[in-house]
């Protein structure tokens, strides 16, 4: 959801600009959501699940592995890859 304007000063009023932009953009969004539904609910909910994992494997290939700090004991960390992020991104990319 857009940042509320100064108007609003964070309160979320039902005249607030960001909150009624939102509220007219929210019909568009179900119609894809349902649109998407149509296309793709069904075959994965009766198990077919390629389209899933072909995009699953598309998004983990174009992302990082999680990075993870580890506090050194003096006040310093030590920042790495988290091996099982690593070894998940491998499995599944």
């Amino acid at each position: 959801m857009p940042e509320p304007c100064q108007t609003c000063k964070g309160v979320g009023s039902l005249t607030c600009p960001a909150l009624l932009e939102a509220e007219a953009a929210f019909p568009a969004l179900v119609e894809r959501i349902l649109a998407d539904l149509e296309s793709y609910g069904l075959g994965f909910l009766r198990g077919d699940v390629s389209d899933f994992r072909r995009v699953r494997a598309e998004t983990n290939r174009s992302r990082e592995p999680y990075w993870i700090r580890t506090p050194n004991g003096d006040g310093t960390y030590r920042t790495g890859i988290d091996p099982v992020s690593a070894e998940l991104k491998a499995r599944f990319s």
